[in-house]
């Protein structure tokens, strides 16, 4: 090899090892931390102790959520007692929303991202109010729609939001969807009995007569129903227990004060009324007594302890009837079936020949539903998941516990 060609072969070979060595020594830019992005809603986490109400409007929907002692409760439904659960997640959803892009300023492209006025008819986006004590401000913002097809890999899916009072509008992540319907934020939870401590059930108002359903012991795996009416055989082995079960797991689809409905304090006098009662074997008494409004069924609830009845069984009444007193619930369809039905639709049509032994609806096995458990067909009463689950353990939220 001629020596002009090693010659020019070290002197690139030079320069090559010298790049490297320049690159190497090169600070790289690292990738943006999500964490180093400015938050949707600055310092909410600090001023969680003093955040009072959460208003959230859609349109003519509005949502408002107070804060009364040491709970939530939801002031547009009378102060029915909050989801903790559903206002926490709320507020966690605003304190993590973290601020990726700057958008559009002009109004007119605010209904394509879902930022315009929450309060304009026909608005596609959610507000948010959220004000401390003596409704000073902390925090008003718009929520709008998720961002479409976003691949994101730092955290979530963008949605695109505005801080009221702002033109800009911002792409943020870390904020989930805002819901904006009142039964989100309502505790649905009205109560349970467990199934092996009921003893009786029965139903008066109805459409042919009062029956009960009854067992003599716990251990017993049939209950007998009274009146049966001869020559006649029950609609299924299960119809009995659907009855002496029903409180196993009764939650609510709405709610108003009781006097909307029924009349100040009780029943107001003439109205129809259908009544289920559950007996206990430990002397616990509940009645659930219906009635027809506005094409919707609504039920108020109260509870007594027997003579003899326990000290725990006693406070254990207190307790119900503390929660439930001066509310009125509209219950989930399947729920009014059964509290509602007449004698006749405990039965297999007459002549039908049904195999089921007339006067007692066999149980297969221990019959015990967890209160947590769907009602049948493993939906809530909307279609969907029941969103009553207990809260994740986590950390304390804005806004406390």
């Amino acid at each position: 090899m001629k020596t002009q060609t090693i010659g020019a072969l070290a002197v690139a070979a030079l320069i090559v090892a010298a790049g490297a060595a320049w690159l190497a020594s090169t600070p790289r830019t690292a990738a943006p931390d999500p964490r180093q992005r400015p938050a949707l809603v600055p310092d909410l986490a600090s001023k969680g102790a003093s955040i009072r109400r959460v208003t959230v409007r859609q349109g003519d929907a509005v949502t408002t959520l107070e804060r009364a002692g040491d709970r939530w409760v939801v002031a547009s439904k009378g102060g029915y007692p909050a989801s903790e659960s559903a206002v926490r997640d709320l507020l966690r959803s605003i304190d993590g929303a973290t601020v990726a892009d700057v958008k559009t300023s002009n109004p007119e492209f605010y209904p394509r991202l879902g930022v315009e006025d929450p309060a304009a008819p026909g608005a596609a986006s959610t507000g948010v109010v959220i004000e401390g004590e003596g409704a000073t401000p902390i925090a008003s913002i718009i929520v709008g729609k998720a961002e479409s097809g976003a691949q994101s890999s730092d955290d979530s899916v963008g949605r695109f939001a505005r801080r009221a009072g702002e033109a800009a509008s911002l792409l943020v992540r870390g904020l989930g969807q805002v819901r904006s319907d009142t039964q989100h934020y309502l505790d649905r939870d009205i109560g349970a009995i467990e199934n092996e401590r009921v003893m009786a059930a029965g139903v008066s108002g109805a459409p042919g007569g009062a029956y009960t359903v009854s067992r003599a012991s716990a251990e017993d795996t049939a209950f007998t129903l009274t009146p049966m009416p001869e020559g006649r055989s029950l609609k299924d082995q299960f119809v009995l227990t659907r009855l002496a079960n029903v409180m196993a797991f009764m939650t609510l689809d709405d709610v108003l004060p009781a006097g909307g409905v029924f009349g100040e304090g009780e029943i107001a006098e003439g109205t129809p009324t259908i009544t289920a009662e559950l007996r206990t074997f430990d002397g616990l008494v509940v009645r659930i007594r219906t009635t027809e409004k506005d094409a919707k069924t609504w039920a108020a609830f109260s509870a007594e302890a027997t003579d003899g009845a326990s000290a725990e069984i006693r406070e254990e009444a207190a307790r119900l009837n503390e929660k439930w007193s001066g509310w009125a619930y509209q219950l989930p369809a399947y729920k009014n079936e059964v509290l509602r039905g007449p004698l006749e639709s405990l039965l297999a049509p007459a002549g039908s020949g049904a195999d089921a032994d007339a006067g007692t609806d066999a149980l297969p096995g221990p019959v015990r539903i967890p209160a947590e458990a769907p009602p049948p067909g493993g939906q809530g009463p909307d279609g969907q998941p029941p969103d009553d689950q207990p809260p994740a353990q986590g950390g304390t939220p804005p806004g406390g516990e």
